[in-house]
């Protein structure tokens, strides 16, 4: 059996894994919007994309919301891995806070390949770039039962002081 301070903070920091999936895949789509806005002039207009006031409030509003979420996912890692550290199985409340890090970092991914995708505008479904890709990557992990949508409603539940339909929480 394996007993180091990874394998004590099972099931958390594998489930933990689909957030950074996410994370990278809003990262990557911010890339993509950057190099973009750097040679598209959007059809009928006189200004690159670039120097256009909604997409570099888009392009900022993008990265915040990535950077909130990878801060969130980050701290709360960081918890169950120093409670296994000093050899303690990680606490209910600090699973759920795994959970609801990872349940966020896959919404923020989602929000965030959605907001690049509007600002890219045609260019969003065109093959000669990413953005089509990332599209499809975002919306499909954030479907993952790991971290779902539904997944809010399983932590929900332990914050209201209910059993969770959610069997990791109980390992």
């Amino acid at each position: 059996m394996f007993t180091g301070p990874l394998y004590g903070a099972f099931p958390w920091v594998s489930i933990s894994c689909l957030g950074s999936v996410g994370l990278g895949i809003g990262q990557a789509a911010i890339d993509e919007l950057i190099g973009l806005a750097c040679e598209k002039t959007p059809s009928y207009t006189d200004r690159s994309l670039r120097n256009r006031e909604v997409a570099q409030a888009n392009v900022a509003r993008a990265q915040a919301t990535i950077g909130a979420a990878r801060a969130y996912l980050h701290q709360a890692v960081n918890g169950v891995h120093r409670t296994a550290q000093a050899g303690r199985k990680p606490t209910l409340e600090e699973g759920v806070q795994v959970q609801l890090a990872t349940c966020n970092a896959l919404e923020a991914g989602s929000r965030v390949v959605n907001l690049v995708h509007d600002t890219a505008g045609t260019s969003g479904i065109r093959k000669e770039r990413r953005f089509e890709q990332l599209y499809r990557d975002g919306r499909t992990i954030s479907q993952h039962a790991f971290a779902s949508l539904s997944r809010y409603e399983s932590c929900g539940k332990v914050l209201f002081g209910l059993q969770s339909d959610w069997g990791f929480f109980y390992l």
